[in-house]
């Protein structure tokens, strides 16, 4: 399906050039995401600085565009054996074609062209969205239990590690947290928005981990579609929704609901009810 949705993105683009929409310069772009097909991204910030995982060294570099060339200039620390120095370096890249909605580049070290197309583009639907459960682990930190459902319902469980000596880098004021809530209207709205930006279905079904790295395990149910992803590493668009869930009990769209401990039969109760 996401092969199909990218030819039809790219014949889009195809027609988009028959109907003469292309642009003069990269700044006009400014403020979109752009996306490749392997989750390369690319983001023009101002007329002088742009954000892009082509860097080599940092994501936000600045550039300049001289023909048909786009330059990047880098500039980073280096060690090694003659100490620490300064580099500063610069890469060239063709650029194919530009467009309000896809940047196509070219650079010697690729075997193909690279192309980025605006991620509004490629929003994946979610309108049949049921149910998302993050599971998080970290050696230093604890574990995170974050739930989200379509009735707005979120259950957010935190079990922090204590602040010992041999775990300095525990947060020594961190409490647990059981906390059962709901999103308001207009934030489960903004939460969908970010879950369709950030192509679920493109998470792979296991990531890498480095040595002693925290775990994010999601498990997305949208429609008759289960996607199951675990492990530590995560592209760009998909650490936007890992961070927006990580610290989803202190949004100001979600109503934290009191808990109530059972009262004897002999009470009369009110129901309460949540809208």
């Amino acid at each position: 399906m996401i092969r199909f949705y990218f030819t039809l993105i790219l014949s889009t683009l195809l027609l988009t050039k028959i109907n003469g929409q292309q642009i003069t310069n990269l700044s006009a772009t400014a403020g979109k995401v752009f996306v490749s097909r392997s989750l390369e991204y690319f983001k023009v910030l101002n007329d002088t600085s742009l954000f892009s995982s082509i860097n080599l060294y940092n994501d936000t570099a600045t550039f300049y565009v001289a023909g048909d060339s786009l330059f990047i200039k880098q500039r980073y620390w280096l060690t090694d054996q003659t100490g620490t120095k300064v580099v500063n370096k610069l890469y060239d890249y063709k650029i194919i074609t530009l467009y309000n909605d896809t940047i196509e580049l070219k650079n010697k070290n690729w075997k193909d062209p690279l192309v980025f197309i605006n991620i509004e583009k490629l929003r994946e639907p979610v309108d049949d969205f049921k149910l998302l459960q993050l599971d998080m682990s970290s050696p230093r930190h604890g574990t995170r239990k974050i739930i989200v459902d379509s009735a707005r319902n979120v259950t957010f469980i935190y079990n922090p590690i204590p602040y010992t000596v041999d775990n300095p880098l525990s947060d020594k004021n961190a409490k647990p947290k059981n906390i059962k809530g709901k999103l308001t209207p207009k934030e489960f709205s903004n939460f969908l928005n970010l879950l369709s930006r950030s192509l679920p279905s493109k998470l792979p079904r296991l990531r890498g981990c480095p040595f002693d790295a925290a775990t994010s395990d999601f498990e997305i149910i949208i429609g008759a579609k289960k996607i199951r992803s675990t492990g530590c590493n995560l592209t760009w668009i998909h650490d936007f929704l890992l961070d927006y869930l990580y610290d989803i009990d202190r949004n100001k769209g979600l109503i934290i609901l009191p808990h109530f401990s059972p009262l004897p039969s002999r009470h009369i109760h009110k129901k309460l009810t949540y809208k």
